[in-house]
């Protein structure tokens, strides 16, 4: 809603911070309206890292994510999500999508579904991350590059010995990033520092433009 001179009344007027205490003190001097509370305050969320398989909780309050920028999720839970075509509602802004984790008995889905899902994200994405294991022997690598929105494709190995792999066409948008460190450091990194995955892959190709490293 808007007042008579243009202003929004629907958009937060309140720093982070205070908003956080305020949602706070509510929840807790009424402990009967917290859920309404939590769904409130989840709209303000724009950077999320799931570190679980939670996806009937996301369909469930994927509408509530209506600010969500930034995501990190496990291929195979990313996989499970209910998609609505064109956009589904937990992906419909999102501007960086990263398809990786780092358990050990992870499993993932074939490139077929990430494909399918990636289907139902937003158009304004232009920051993806994807494991490399789910560019052996399929097409996701190449339907990535055939995407002109996207800004910076990275193709990840986590811990494990990065295994020689081209990108097609020579598109300076793919960077092979090898990450030493788990995916919640990354994230904290990223929060701390801006530099996470995604600054890594930024710097290596402004690195590259700049002739500091080799073009291929």
């Amino acid at each position: 809603m808007k007042h008579e001179d243009g202003t929004d009344t629907t958009a937060p007027h309140f720093p982070p911070d205070l908003e956080r205490t305020i949602f706070e003190l509510a929840a807790l001097s009424s402990p009967g309206t917290m859920t309404t509370v939590i769904l409130v305050a989840l709209r303000r969320v724009t950077n999320l890292h799931v570190l679980f398989d939670a996806t009937e909780h996301l369909a469930a309050l994927g509408a509530t994510f209506e600010c969500l920028r930034r995501l990190r999720i496990e291929p195979a839970t990313f996989t499970a999500l209910p998609i609505d075509l064109p956009q589904t509602p937990i992906l419909s802004n999102l501007t960086h999508l990263v398809l990786l984790g780092d358990r050990r008995e992870m499993v993932l889905p074939t490139s077929n579904d990430v494909l399918r899902c990636l289907a139902g994200t937003s158009p304004r994405l232009t920051h993806i991350a994807v494991d490399i294991k789910l560019c052996y022997n399929s097409d996701l690598a190449y339907r990535l590059h055939q995407n002109p929105r996207l800004e910076v494709i990275v193709v990840a190995s986590i811990y494990l010995t990065f295994t020689v792999w081209e990108p097609p066409a020579d598109d300076d948008r793919f960077v092979c990033i090898q990450l030493h460190r788990s995916l919640v450091q990354d994230w904290l990194n990223g929060i701390d520092t801006g530099v996470d995955i995604f600054g890594l892959a930024e710097q290596f190709r402004a690195g590259k433009l700049a002739g500091e490293y080799p073009r291929k």
